[in-house]
């Protein structure tokens, strides 16, 4: 037996969105993700791109960790999805990340 889902309103499909947007500003999200392939798939890929609308005006202001469009950007890159399956790679750009909140943050 399969349930239907209920649709999707305009609210919820923000939030998701917003909420997954934020968790790429993890550096060891995007190792799982690159890890586990999805990366690599034309259709997350889509997504992803999709998902540029988030740096423009109003969507910008609604962004809390705002590196997480740096994320984003450099996903787009494939050298950057590549490096980010290897776990030394991942955990140089975490410290990397931390290292800016300490001593650049103002």
């Amino acid at each position: 037996m399969q349930l239907e889902q209920a649709p999707i309103t305009e609210k919820e499909r923000f939030e998701l969105e917003l909420e997954f947007l934020e968790s790429i500003a993890n550096p060891m999200y995007i190792h799982y993700l690159a890890q586990n392939g999805l990366l690599d798939d034309p259709a997350f890929q889509r997504f992803l791109n999709y998902l540029q609308y988030w740096q423009k005006t109003p969507y910008v202001l609604y962004v809390e960790f705002p590196h997480a469009l740096a994320f984003l950007k450099l996903i787009q890159v494939e050298s950057f999805r590549q490096a980010m399956k290897r776990q030394e790679f991942a955990l140089m750009v975490y410290q990397q990340q931390g290292l800016h909140w300490q001593y650049y943050s103002e």
